[in-house]
C-alpha cells in the first residue's frame, strides 16, 4: 500500500507524518513505525506540533487535534461552523 506524505515534522527526537488519505505516523529515530492513527477523514493536508498536540488540517474544514506522546484524541474543530457564524453575522448588521 502506497502513502503520499503530505506534510512532515520533528518534535523530541520523533517524526510526525501525515499522508494524504488521513493517516498520522510517528517514526522513530531508527525510522521504525512507533505509532500510526487514521484520522477518518476524506483527505489531510497539514501537520503542525504546538506544544504537546498534534494539530491536522482535514478535508471539508476538519481540525483534529492529538497528544503528541499518545496520539490520544483531544478535540475537532469544524471551520464551516465558524464561517456559517462570521456570515450570518456580517449579514445582520
Amino acid at each position: 500500500m502506497d502513502k503520499h506524505f503530505i506534510h512532515v515534522q520533528c518534535h523530541k527526537s520523533l517524526v510526525y507524518v501525515v499522508t494524504k488519505d488521513g493517516i498520522l505516523l510517528i517514526l522513530k529515530e531508527t525510522r521504525d513505525l512507533s505509532k500510526w492513527m487514521d484520522f477518518k477523514v476524506k483527505s489531510a493536508f497539514t501537520l503542525e506540533i504546538y506544544n504537546n498536540y498534534i494539530v491536522c488540517g482535514c478535508a471539508e474544514g476538519i481540525i483534529r487535534v492529538f497528544e503528541t506522546e499518545t496520539l490520544k484524541y483531544v478535540t475537532t474543530y469544524i471551520l464551516f461552523v465558524f464561517y456559517i457564524s462570521f456570515y450570518i453575522m456580517i449579514r445582520h448588521t
